[in-house]
C-alpha cells in the first residue's frame, strides 16, 4: 500500500445520521472499485473499531462541532490530520464504483484542488441557482467539499487555515460581509479562496476532477423528482452503479442519508 497517497473521511454522527456507517461504506467501495492500492483513513470524534475498511482511525483530541447539530466546524482540521502527504478528501455520504486511480497522476504537484462544477447523474453539469444564491449574490468561487485534493504544501496550509478563521468567527464575519445564512464547510472554503485569491484551486473550466451531485433541485427536471430520489430513478449498485440506466463513471454523492441501508447491504 502507497503510505503517501490516501483518501480521508471526515465521520461525526448527527442525530439523524449515521456518517460512520456511511464512511464505512464508501471505504469498501474504493478498495473494492480501486486498481492501484490506496489508504482510507477516517477521522472522528469517538473511539470505533477500524475493522477492514479503515487503515487508519483518527480521533479528534479537540472537538468544535462539539455543541453542533450539523457537523461541519472540523473540516478545517483535515489538513492537519491527514496521515497522508497526497489525499482526497470525499463526503461520507459518498460511493465510488469506477476506477479513479489515474486522478492521482493528474493531481500530482497541485498544491490544493477543489470540486468546483459538480454534474448531476446525467453527466450535466448542475444548476446552482436554488442553493448557491448566496454564491452568486457575493462573488464568490463555486467550492464544493464534497471532493477535495490536496499536498503537504503552504498554499493548502493557508486555505485551511483561513476557513478555521471563518469557522470560529463566523457571527461577526457574517454581519460583516451581510451574509444571513449559517456558515457550512462550501461557504467557509469558498471565502477562504476569495481571501486569499488562490484561485489555482479552484478552476472552472470542464475539470476531470468532480463527482455527481445528487441533490434534487440540482437536477435539469428537479420539479419532478423530490429529496427521495431513488424512488423516483432507478437505483442499481452491483459491479458499478447505475441511475435511471445509466452506469456513474465519478464518485456519487448520494445526498440522501437513508440510503446507506441500500448501499450497505450490496457493497
Amino acid at each position: 500500500m502507497d503510505g503517501k497517497r490516501g483518501f480521508l473521511i471526515l465521520a461525526q454522527n448527527s442525530a439523524n445520521a449515521d456518517y460512520v456507517r456511511q464512511a464505512r461504506v464508501l471505504a469498501r467501495s474504493l478498495h473494492r472499485s480501486q486498481s492501484a492500492s490506496i489508504g482510507v483513513s477516517v477521522v472522528v470524534d469517538r473511539d470505533i473499531a477500524r475493522g477492514s475498511e479503515f487503515d487508519r482511525v483518527i480521533r479528534l483530541s479537540e472537538d468544535d462541532a462539539a455543541h453542533e447539530a450539523w457537523k461541519i466546524h472540523n473540516k478545517w482540521r483535515l489538513w492537519e490530520l491527514s496521515p497522508y502527504e497526497k489525499t482526497i478528501w470525499l463526503d461520507a455520504d459518498m460511493v465510488v464504483s469506477t476506477d479513479i486511480s489515474w486522478w492521482w497522476d493528474r493531481l500530482d504537484g497541485i498544491p490544493i484542488r477543489f470540486c468546483t462544477r459538480p454534474v448531476d447523474y446525467l453527466g450535466e453539469f448542475i444548476r446552482r441557482e436554488f442553493y448557491r444564491s448566496t454564491w452568486v449574490e457575493h462573488k464568490l468561487p463555486m467550492v464544493y467539499t464534497g471532493l477535495v485534493y490536496f499536498e503537504r504544501s503552504p498554499e493548502a496550509q493557508r486555505i485551511f487555515d483561513a476557513a478555521k478563521v471563518v469557522i470560529r468567527e463566523w457571527p461577526g464575519i457574517s454581519k460583516e460581509l451581510g451574509i444571513s445564512t449559517r456558515v457550512t464547510g462550501d461557504l467557509a472554503f469558498s471565502l477562504a479562496v476569495e481571501m486569499l485569491r488562490e484561485y489555482d484551486a479552484v478552476p472552472e473550466q470542464d475539470d476531470f476532477f468532480k463527482f455527481v451531485h445528487m441533490k434534487p433541485k440540482t437536477f435539469r427536471e428537479a420539479n419532478s423528482i423530490d429529496d427521495k430520489w431513488a424512488k423516483c430513478l432507478r437505483l442499481v449498485a452491483e459491479d458499478h452503479v447505475s441511475i435511471d440506466g445509466r452506469i456513474q463513471e465519478l464518485p456519487v454523492h448520494y445526498v440522501d442519508k437513508g440510503l446507506v441501508h441500500f448501499f450497505d447491504d450490496r457493497i
